[in-house]
């Protein structure tokens, strides 16, 4: 495949994604989603006295204070859902060469109804950034970056319990 037919795929498969979660535009927050905001407005709660999640504690106590609208919540784990996607594929294709495998793999990966979860959820952003984290590590790994692979690992590890 060409560059310009990878860009024009990988457009299509992100229009497929937000075809798929344009329910989340409207959505507010779902099930368990306010109870993270009551941790992040104690004013005792620190996020180093968390058991696990801190990066994604942070993150949620840092939005709620700048952008706290269910729809910039969804969108920056939509964001980071299409950023797994990515790495996903830098993956496949250094590990493969193969342009087939590597969209297969992509696809079936962003498009299955697992991630859904991850997306809606406020409080599934870790696994999504524990997923980034891990797939970055796997690709600075693979490219034998060793400081980024402990970077990238422990990013995923604080974002997770």
């Amino acid at each position: 495949m060409t560059t310009r037919q990878h860009i024009a795929a990988g457009v299509a498969l992100i229009g497929v994604l937000c075809a798929e979660y344009a329910p989340l535009l409207t959505a507010g927050f779902v099930y368990e989603d306010r109870n993270w905001f009551i941790g992040c407005a104690v004013p005792h709660a620190s996020i180093w006295n968390w058991h696990g999640r801190r990066l994604a504690l942070a993150s949620w106590c840092w939005q709620a204070a700048h952008t706290p609208s269910p729809l910039a919540f969804h969108l920056f784990d939509f964001g980071l859902h299409v950023t797994a996607m990515a790495l996903l594929g830098a993956v496949i294709w250094a590990l493969t060469q193969s342009d087939v495998a590597t969209w297969i793999a992509v696809s079936v990966w962003a498009l299955h109804p697992i991630h859904v979860e991850a997306v809606s959820y406020l409080s599934s952003r870790s696994e999504l950034m524990a997923a980034v984290g891990i797939l970055a590590a796997c690709l600075a790994a693979l490219q034998r970056q060793w400081g980024g692979v402990g970077i990238a690992a422990a990013l995923a590890l604080w974002s997770k319990e």
